[in-house]
């Protein structure tokens, strides 16, 4: 997945390096102070490869490519499923966004308020224009904690069960309620719809369950008389939504003794009860530890732009990263 991702990101950066002097239907930036070759939105993973892959082509001088984001941290999420499973302390998954924006760059450590695709512009939060003879839209996608009703208190409360490894502040309380857990039915969800990162809520359930084995809570052989019981909820009708890792994941959930509760998107928590929608109405199924994977969708300034598709992600082909509509537009990583 990780590989996927990567070669996602080189082949947009390779494209943009490729095209940008040739590309007929790339209006010239206008010559102010604030016009770049390319724009880059977004420092998270994909937006540091591409860009520094762009600048290490060497067609690109000082200022030539400009970075938007407004974090003030970098965090390097795929290691939040190893801070879940203990093997990672959370403080070490980041670094200041600055530190990691090479020097040639303009950063604005802003957020975007607007695309103008037909003018070749984006707008800046404090209202200033940047115009581009390229933009990348590589945001990532939103977390929306609030669309599961309770798990935003849940997740607050340090004393709850209630854990999830999608957020810098929640990721090491997930680690600490298995560690604690000692017997009860532990539920595990993944929710209906786009998602960052696929694997990772079945990841963190693997290694929940390998360290209740450790600690002799749970015996795969023979589930039903171990302390602990697991159960994978997914709005998914299969494990995996990709058929060749579909067959090995569901395999795995058979032969480890996880009972698979298919279909069931988690939509609200009402005490210690998880309330499902589900084809046949809503369940509720009662839980004793409870890691959620949110709700995720499109940034508001990507939904409600020219650039989105009718699912709120920027309009791309997939084999290309280019935009359908916008030639000389491009996006890769969870915004596509």
């Amino acid at each position: 997945m990780f590989q996927s991702r990567a070669s996602m990101a080189a082949r947009a950066a390779r494209s943009v390096a490729s095209q940008y002097r040739g590309l007929a239907t790339a209006s010239p930036a206008a010559n102010t102070a604030r016009s770049h070759k390319v724009v880059v939105v977004g420092g998270g993973t994909a937006g540091q490869s591409i860009s520094h892959q762009l600048l290490h082509s060497g067609k690109f001088a000082q200022d030539d490519i400009a970075v938007i984001d407004p974090a003030e941290w970098h965090h390097y999420q795929p290691g939040w499923t190893l801070v879940g499973g203990g093997l990672k302390n959370k403080e070490d998954l980041r670094q200041p966004m600055q530190s990691l924006v090479d020097s040639k760059f303009k950063f604005y450590n802003q957020s975007v308020d607007k695309f103008a695709p037909t003018e070749n512009s984006v707008t800046l939060e404090n209202g200033d224009k940047l115009n581009y003879e390229h933009l990348v839209v590589v945001p990532g996608i939103n977390i929306n904690y609030g669309q599961i009703k309770g798990l935003p208190e849940a997740l607050a409360d340090r004393h709850s069960t209630v854990s999830s490894i999608y957020g810098y502040d929640t990721c090491d309380k997930a680690f600490r309620t298995f560690d604690n857990f000692r017997q009860g039915n532990a539920i595990f969800t993944q929710p209906a719809g786009v998602i960052k990162c696929a694997g990772a809520p079945q990841k963190v359930m693997w290694l929940a369950l390998d360290l209740w084995k450790k600690a002799g809570l749970y015996n795969p052989t023979n589930p039903a008389q171990s302390p602990v019981k697991i159960s994978y909820a997914t709005g998914l009708p299969v494990m995996f939504g990709v058929p060749k890792y579909n067959a090995i994941l569901e395999q795995m959930r058979k032969d480890r003794g996880v009972e698979g509760l298919f279909q069931h998107d988690l939509i609200a928590l009402d005490g210690k009860a998880a309330v499902f929608s589900t084809p046949n109405g809503e369940v509720t199924r009662e839980y004793d530890l409870l890691h959620v994977s949110p709700k995720l969708g499109a940034h508001a300034f990507v939904k409600n732009s020219p650039l989105a598709n009718e699912l709120g992600m920027v309009d791309v082909h997939d084999n290309t990263t280019q935009h359908k509509k916008f030639p000389n537009v491009w996006s890769a990583g969870d915004a596509s």
